[in-house]
């Protein structure tokens, strides 16, 4: 019999039809995840899935990641080191508030999920990566507060998750600096682009913009 293409799956899935987000990650070692964001038939509702494959074979069945109970506004799946798997979602509910929510596991295993946390109207741009079996989720969180301009503040914050622990409180992320996300200046298409460089160990570098338009190079250390 003859062997399946991972295009012909694809075709199968009605790619060209899922009309949501889409893309893939790939961990250097062999594996290589392909995600999508699809409608279901409720309505403001939509599932995140993904298929594997590793080292040349055919990629996996779909497999079901995340169910979004509301209006998607943003999906990322990043794989990581010791063949792990981030997923993070954000979503408005019908209030027009953003929300935003993360998993991480063994690539083959059940994915432990965070608490959905609150970024507020406009969104958390979240963005994240994975180091040293760890999985961090950096996002904006709007406050309940204005600056002289009457703008509402906001703040940088990330969450943490080791594999097969669930993720922590949310933290500032470089609490010294207001005002500030990461730089999406050149309108990059997807979250993973928004100029953060990783390595395997844990670091990161992060290139943040703030009010006023100064721009800061921020080191993160596990």
């Amino acid at each position: 019999m003859r062997r399946r293409s991972s295009l012909e799956q694809f075709e199968d899935l009605g790619f060209n039809e899922l009309g949501g987000d889409f893309g893939f990650s790939a961990d250097g070692a062999g594996d290589i995840v392909f995600w999508y964001v699809t409608a279901t038939a409720q309505p403001g509702r939509e599932e995140l899935f993904a298929m594997t494959s590793t080292e040349g074979h055919a990629f996996t069945r779909p497999r079901l990641l995340a169910v979004i109970p509301g209006a998607g506004r943003g999906a990322l799946v990043v794989t990581g080191a010791g063949r792990s798997l981030l997923a993070f979602w954000e979503w408005e509910d019908r209030h027009e508030t953003g929300h935003l929510q993360a998993a991480f596991g063994h690539i083959n295993a059940r994915l432990v999920k965070s608490k959905s946390v609150l970024v507020g109207p406009f969104g958390g741009e979240a963005t994240g990566f994975v180091g040293r079996n760890a999985a961090y989720v950096i996002y904006r969180r709007w406050l309940a507060s204005y600056n002289r301009e009457g703008q509402q503040r906001f703040r940088l914050e990330f969450t943490r998750s080791s594999i097969g622990h669930a993720f922590g409180k949310p933290r500032p992320f470089a609490p010294r600096l207001r005002g500030c996300g990461v730089n999406t200046a050149f309108e990059l298409p997807v979250p993973e682009e928004r100029l953060i460089a990783t390595s395997l160990d844990g670091y990161a570098i992060v290139n943040l913009v703030c009010e006023g338009g100064a721009e800061y190079i921020v080191r993160y250390s596990p």
